[in-house]
């Protein structure tokens, strides 16, 4: 009896340790799981920007906006004064980014309270003080009927000075030269004078949709390889056709790289079975 007495403690020492140990355990299986789920909703948020920017990157507007940007800058230098504008050449401007689409460039510069036309495209027959009087009363934002009329004549049916005058800086869908185009206008202020600006039209097109489509991926690849020990299957991004009558698809190289992705990509880039690409998972998925 006394030493069942004396042999009780260590079992219940050995009792409290296994137990312990247990919680112990638990614990560390408790915190596995959260940083499993942690890494978890990582990868689902990152996976769900990418798809985002994906989907808003095929339209053109954001890009258009994007590149305008060192345009204004560059004008704003050329039209700090009437005699730079005046030995102002369209040689001096390097603002478009590579492959970006062909486009019409017409800038204007302040003369007396009225605006001269200093850049024009090639090969076009519209007036030069006709377009020149259209953003000046765009960047003054007079609002006559008249003043829609002139509005209407170059940019389309329907086009009013309230609406395109709130427009600037920002794209808008526009009729210019019996075709649509994508517009964007924007003044250059020189303290509290408007010293000139100018209007971007790019023909609205495949083109169109395909350069903002290679310059969302590109954007989106090199950051992913900024970053290190990536799985290019996951974090690299592109664009599948699935329709006969679109472009082809995009993918960066990374992407093809892998034989998982050329073995499903060789099955489905047939037109014929185009179709039935929805409704199939992707292999990685």
């Amino acid at each position: 009896m006394k030493q069942s007495k004396r042999i009780f403690p260590y079992f219940l020492m050995l009792g409290l340790g296994f137990i312990t140990l247990l919680i112990l355990n638990a614990g560390f299986k408790m915190l596995e799981d959260q940083d499993a789920r942690k890494k978890e909703t990582e990868k689902s948020d990152e996976a769900q920007q990418i798809l985002g920017t994906l989907a808003k990157g095929y339209e053109f507007d954001f890009h258009l906006t994007l590149a305008v940007r060192s345009l204004k800058t560059q004008l704003r230098k050329a039209l700090a004064n009437d005699k730079a504008a005046a030995s102002f050449k369209i040689e001096k401007l390097h603002w478009s980014p590579k492959n970006f689409p062909a486009h019409d460039l017409w800038v204007f510069a302040n003369d007396n309270q009225s605006f001269k036309t200093i850049v024009s495209p090639k090969n076009v027959s519209i007036s030069r003080r006709g377009i020149a009087k259209a953003f000046k009363i765009l960047a003054g934002n007079r609002i006559q009927k008249t003043n829609d009329k002139l509005l209407d004549y170059f940019f389309g049916p329907g086009q009013k000075v309230k609406y395109m005058a709130l427009r600037k800086g920002l794209p808008t869908r526009v009729i210019y030269k019996k075709a649509p185009h994508l517009m964007l206008w924007d003044s250059i202020k020189n303290g509290n004078e408007t010293a000139g600006g100018f209007f971007v039209l790019v023909p609205l097109s495949q083109k169109l949709i395909k350069y903002a489509m290679q310059t969302t991926a590109d954007k989106l690849n090199f950051a992913a390889k900024q970053e290190s020990g990536i799985n290019s299957r996951q974090n690299f991004a592109g664009y599948i056709r699935i329709f006969n009558d679109a472009d082809s698809s995009i993918f960066p190289d990374e992407m093809l790289d892998s034989n998982e992705f050329n073995d499903f990509f060789a099955k489905w880039k047939k037109p014929a079975r185009l179709v039935e690409f929805e409704t199939q998972p992707l292999p990685w998925a």
